[in-house]
This record gives C-alpha cells, sequence and structure tokens, in this order.
C-alpha cells in the first residue's frame, strides 16, 4: 500500500486538483484556497490520477462538522460518496 498527497486549489468558481509533493505539510493555506489532504492504503499499481479523481469526486463535509479532516483512506473514495 502506499500514500499519496493532494492539493485542491480554489480559485473563485474554480477548482483544480493536483498530486501535491509528498513532503508537502498537510492542511489549508491561504484562507483555505490551497488545501493538502493525505489519501492512506492506495493499492500499488494505481496512479495519482485515479486516486485525483475518486477524491475530487468524494464530497469531503468534515469542515461543517468542526475541523477538516486531513487524511482519507483510499476504500473511503467514491464519486458521489459523501464523507462527514
Amino acid at each position: 500500500m502506499k500514500t499519496v498527497r493532494i492539493k485542491t486549489v480554489c480559485d473563485g468558481m474554480d477548482v483544480f486538483t493536483s498530486q501535491a509533493s509528498p513532503r508537502a505539510p498537510l492542511g489549508d493555506f491561504r484562507g483555505s484556497s490551497v488545501q493538502i489532504r493525505e489519501v492512506v492504503n492506495v493499492p500499488e499499481g494505481t496512479n495519482a490520477i485515479e486516486v485525483i479523481r475518486l477524491f475530487a469526486g468524494t464530497a469531503d463535509i468534515s469542515q461543517f462538522y468542526g475541523e477538516p479532516r486531513l487524511v482519507f483512506d483510499y476504500a473511503e473514495l467514491g464519486i458521489g460518496k459523501i464523507l462527514r
């Protein structure tokens, strides 16, 4: 299993998601317009593009229940899934 760090950048109404540096610190930066998250337990052979696609299609609403989540398990991700 491997780990992938993901960077989401919000620019107005546009949202861009890409792979972050493995050394990038987790958290929210620039007034939350840049977010770094980590996906753990990614199966070997799964490329970063697939992880990014699944992450981008998953709605993370944890920030509405307190602190935003910084780490997600690959098995939680899925197009249309809502995570609290």
